[in-house]
């Protein structure tokens, strides 16, 4: 469970972009939680980088979701997905999304704790990408401590905080 605290625009694509090919190419499946716009940027690079990107979709590789209305919702269906999926589910956050849901702080820190505790059938590898530009100081650092590891300016980190 992975945090990528992001300032730059492009670093942000090139990070989530180099994700979900890393685990297409691993033969995982892959989810993509964004807002509609920041998946059609990632599918742009995707089609650069992987041959007929649209079989991985049309097959269930790769799987594209704006989020959930509520944590609960939101974990039921990464969950579900989980379950049904042979091998590891990969799956690459935005969690600008959950702006455009209405999410609360408290909202936003019960879904990062409860990937952190849950049974990952099949194994469940998460990236939750936080604009540093959207999200305010404490949500900042709630999704610091919610991760084991973090990335930031290019360097991978364990995170001492987290919890």
């Amino acid at each position: 469970h992975l945090s990528h605290l992001r300032t730059d625009e492009n670093e942000a694509l090139d990070v989530a972009a180099a994700y979900v090919v890393k685990g297409l190419q691993d033969d995982e499946t892959v989810c993509i939680v964004a807002p509609g716009g920041k998946t059609r940027r990632i599918m742009d690079v995707l089609q650069q980088k992987i041959e007929n990107v649209e079989k991985c979709c049309t097959t269930g590789k790769l799987h594209l979701s704006q989020g959930a209305e509520t944590p609960e919702q939101q974990t039921k269906h990464l969950l579900d997905l989980a379950a049904q999926t042979e091998g590891r589910l990969r799956v690459f956050g935005d969690m600008t999304w959950t702006r455009d849901k209405g999410w609360r702080m408290g909202d936003l820190a019960r879904l990062e704790k409860t990937f952190n505790q849950s049974p990952r059938p099949g194994g469940c590898l998460f990236l939750c990408q936080y604009a540093l530009n959207t999200f305010t100081g404490r949500e900042t650092m709630m999704a610091v401590e919610t991760h084991t590891h973090s990335i930031y300016r290019g360097q991978i980190k364990e995170n001492p905080y987290a919890q």
